[in-house]
């Protein structure tokens, strides 16, 4: 609608900070919204409904991670009202959200733009997931089974499914280029496990690292063929590394 003005020349005795609490309620509220709502516009990735609505809900959330309206930025809010009120008869809240509350337009920006890239990478990586799902189901399996074991370090290593280190004759063309192109360890593990497509995936050392990246992927990823333990020799002690150029690992204790 059109700008919205309060009128003060009548009144009388202590009203600014019920009048400001009032105010900075509207502004963190209708106002707010409504600037979100503009600002994601104005930013112009294009976005469906659903996509848009999704945007707008995570930035709410980084600016009132409670649910709640944040009392600190209210607090801040309402004493640029009150100051406002001190010298002026009349208030435009648009006027006021515009030309006063610089700071506050400055955090409602930097919510949308980091929304909206959190959004993005999140729908990149939900993509590159259903692409190596889709691959890992057009390949034929070459491993019945893998434990993929979290050691010391948080690192995942893989064994096949009777506790042997998986050796790179299994992928050695795979490793050779990784390697050289200086790929991490846990690129590579994984990596090399797309490659094995096994019939079936269990994570082990749940307290090692298996809620990490590396993990979460490979949850994903393997959702379908994933296994869970509930403890065992793996899981409580784990080897200590598995070479995947072919040397033997240690053995987790029996």
């Amino acid at each position: 609608g059109g700008e919205t003005f309060l009128l003060l020349r009548d009144l009388r005795g202590n009203w600014r900070q019920d009048l400001a609490a009032l105010i900075a309620r509207v502004i963190l509220t209708e106002k707010e919204t409504a600037a979100l709502e503009r600002m994601l516009v104005e930013e112009g990735t294009r976005f469906t409904a659903q996509e848009r609505e999704a945007v707008l809900q995570q930035a709410r959330m980084s600016l009132h991670p409670s649910g709640e309206i944040d009392q600190d930025r209210r607090a801040k809010i309402q004493k640029v009202v009150v100051d406002y009120l001190r010298g002026d008869s009349d208030i435009s809240l648009d006027g006021l959200f515009t030309f006063r509350l610089g700071e506050y337009r400055e955090e409602l920006q930097e919510a949308v733009e980091r929304s909206v890239d959190d959004f993005l990478l999140e729908k990149e990586f939900n993509e590159f997931i259903g692409f190596l799902q889709l691959f890992i189901e057009a390949q034929e399996p070459r491993l019945e089974a893998v434990n993929v074991v979290f050691n010391e370090t948080g690192s995942p290593v893989l064994l096949d499914g009777v506790g042997d280190p998986i050796r790179a004759g299994n992928f050695g063309h795979l490793v050779a280029e990784m390697i050289e192109a200086n790929v991490s360890c846990d690129d590579l593990v994984l990596s090399a496990l797309i490659s094995l497509a096994p019939r079936e995936v269990v994570l082990h050392g749940v307290d090692r690292g298996a809620e990490g990246e590396t993990a979460r992927i490979i949850r994903r990823v393997f959702e379908s063929r994933l296994a869970s333990c509930n403890g065992c020799r793996l899981c409580a002690g784990g080897p200590t590394a598995v070479v995947l150029g072919g040397k033997k690992a240690e053995k987790a204790p029996g």
